[in-house]
């Protein structure tokens, strides 16, 4: 119902549905499967990470004011056919020159969240989102994490920074890459050479705020208020995990933030039967901040007698460590 409505409150926006032309398929204003990070190594399709994403469009035609064509359109991607689609359909224009921006997921498919767009900058602006340290890790038993968050309720927000600006357009599809604007945390357990198996009897990290807005600028930096009044979570592994091999035990999403000095990783394991406990601060594995964009990846060295701790802070489908933490 939330999708239909949307679609019939932003019909009126575009103004080229010509009464009575006949309009062929290469007409049709289309949105083809655009990259994630595509300014980076990373090549990772849009459609393997979302199923909607809100289109912000603007045309004008030749010696006329700019108009609106698409205002948080909601664009779907149907997985039988491998398509992206909306309703209703917009069509190119000879004569016109195009402007398009686009975030995801679509904001009817959030817990609350409201976007917003400011035409003059193309920044966008995203109120009240919120997190609850959802794992993608939960049933899954392999040393890389998963990279996804399609299917849990945590969303993995993305905006296209620059947009797609289009002058020759009959025909073209409309390719947007889309970069992640919150921070994950990973955790990854390995045993020494002493240990055969362990059991993660409990694993937790935070606190961590649960709510923040976003506002689009040229300082990444500055990009996120959080809100101190909301509730604290703790992002965690299945307990009594049963670990024999490398494992990556907790994968997350976080707000960018400085890191405080409560935040930390508890982990209760187990050895044989006999039991350990085990903290360390998350700022002194990460220092100051947890960026935009950035994996934070912890590694376990899980013994007997010692717990070691590998921390980096690296682009987002890098997993590699860069430094050691006593």
């Amino acid at each position: 119902m939330v999708l239909a409505a949307a679609g019939v409150a932003l019909a009126g926006c575009g103004k080229n549905e010509l009464i009575g032309v006949e309009h062929t398929p290469t007409d049709e204003i289309r949105f083809n499967n655009g990259y994630i990070d595509n300014l980076t190594r990373s090549t990772s399709l849009l459609s393997e990470h979302m199923n909607t994403m809100g289109v912000w469009g603007w045309y004008t035609p030749q010696g006329k004011q700019e108009e609106c064509l698409f205002k948080d359109q909601c664009v779907e991607f149907d997985r039988e056919s491998g398509k992206w689609t909306y309703t209703p359909k917009k069509y190119w224009d000879k004569n016109c020159t195009y402007l398009f921006n686009a975030y995801a997921p679509h904001a009817s498919e959030s817990d609350g969240a409201k976007v917003t767009i400011d035409r003059s900058t193309r920044h966008f602006s995203i109120s009240g989102i919120t997190l609850k340290g959802d794992n993608t890790m939960e049933g899954l038993r392999q040393e890389a994490p998963l990279g996804r968050f399609i299917n849990v309720s945590d969303d993995d927000w993305m905006i296209d920074r620059k947009g797609q600006d289009i002058l020759e357009a009959n025909g073209r599809e409309v390719e947007f890459n889309m970069q992640h604007i919150l921070s994950k945390i990973c955790v990854v357990a390995h045993l020494d050479e002493f240990v055969g198996t362990i059991t993660i009897d409990s694993l937790k990290i935070g606190p961590f705020i649960s709510k923040a807005d976003f506002n689009q600028n040229a300082d990444a930096e500055n990009e996120w208020t959080l809100d101190s009044t909301a509730t604290r979570y703790y992002a965690s592994s299945e307990k009594n995990l049963t670990v024999d091999k490398p494992m990556c035990v907790l994968e997350s999403l976080i707000f960018p933030q400085e890191s405080a000095s409560d935040q930390k990783l508890e982990i209760h394991y187990s050895i044989n039967g006999a039991a350990f406990l085990y903290t360390h601060s998350l700022k002194a594995i990460f220092e100051n901040r947890f960026m935009t964009a950035h994996n934070y990846v912890i590694t376990l060295t899980i013994g007997p007698e010692i717990i070691k701790f590998d921390g980096s802070a690296v682009q987002w489908d890098d997993n590699e460590i860069h430094r050691y933490i006593q």
